[in-house]
């Protein structure tokens, strides 16, 4: 399934247990763009890149800042730093379909959602969205 069918199951999933558990606009857009996840081992899905421009990036420009106040310095430490964690991911990256298509991978994530945001229904609604689209790929593994 390509992402618009996951992020139309993730959706609807997030919808409905919005309605049974908590209605609230902002943890169905959550559970919805979780539904992405599991693909973050492919490597042009839309999880890819996402966690390449909205986590990678500004990470990088976080630690040039704290590294350096000259402005030609940031740039090129923050560009050195970002390839060198795209490098990264990419050498680490698991396998399509492995272990990011497991309950196990599902239930890691929405306990790392709580203990960030210590929102458990953000958690929630993260694992929904996770879980549905393992169900739409017909993928449900253990580990």
């Amino acid at each position: 399934m390509n992402y618009k069918g996951h992020l139309i199951v993730g959706g609807l999933s997030s919808t409905v247990i919005g309605f049974l558990i908590k209605p609230n606009i902002w943890y169905i857009i959550f559970g919805t763009v979780s539904a992405l996840t599991p693909d973050i081992d492919h490597p042009k899905s839309k999880a890819t890149s996402l966690l390449r421009g909205v986590v990678l990036l500004p990470l990088s420009v976080v630690i040039s800042m704290s590294l350096f106040d000259d402005l030609a310095k940031m740039v090129l430490v923050t560009l050195g730093i970002f390839l060198l964690l795209i490098m990264l991911t990419e050498l680490l990256r698991p396998r399509h379909r492995g272990i990011t298509h497991g309950f196990a991978a599902a239930l890691a994530y929405a306990i790392m959602i709580f203990l960030v945001s210590k929102d458990y229904y953000l958690a929630v609604f993260g694992l929904v969205g996770y879980v549905s689209h393992l169900i739409a790929d017909g993928v449900f593994k253990i580990f």
